[in-house]
């Protein structure tokens, strides 16, 4: 091969992997998730478990919600509908009602049957827990509902 071949392939090689770039950039951006391995190898190989530390809210049937807050200030919204388990985090601090929804994803799994949206908090933790540890969280519904009823 000659110099200008050699330069020519490896413009096209470059042209190729820019493309990627940019597929990989619209898949990370696209909230439809259907598949989402991508980001659960993404989130195994950082080896780093989100950590959350208060449990805000969840319940729900069809659709199954979570709202929790992580030891790094970031909040989450976990959701489950259509037998499928989606939890996104948002930015760190940005505690908006909004800051973690169609944020990045750190969980995704079809669980169960395509119209299936039932769940309770032990069922999504138990799913999630390569994803999230829970280990330290408190469950500030809990705790609500049990000051209530003591004041009953």
């Amino acid at each position: 091969m000659n110099s200008e071949m050699l330069q020519q392939e490896n413009a096209q090689l470059k042209y190729e992997i820019e493309c990627l770039r940019k597929r990989l950039a619209a898949k990370e951006n696209d909230y439809d998730h259907s598949d989402a391995s991508w980001a659960m190898q993404k989130w195994a190989d950082a080896a780093k478990k989100v950590k959350v530390v208060n449990i805000l809210s969840y319940g729900g049937a069809c659709p199954f919600q979570i709202d929790a807050l992580t030891d790094d200030n970031r909040l989450i919204y976990g959701r489950y509908r259509w037998g499928h388990l989606t939890a996104t985090i948002g930015a760190q601090d940005d505690l908006s009602e909004d800051a973690a929804i169609r944020k990045e994803l750190i969980f995704s799994a079809q669980v169960g049957g395509e119209y299936d949206g039932c769940m309770d908090l032990n069922e999504f933790q138990e799913h999630t827990k390569d994803a999230i540890d829970w280990s330290d969280a408190v469950d500030e519904k809990e705790i609500w509902l049990k000051e209530f009823l003591a004041k009953s």
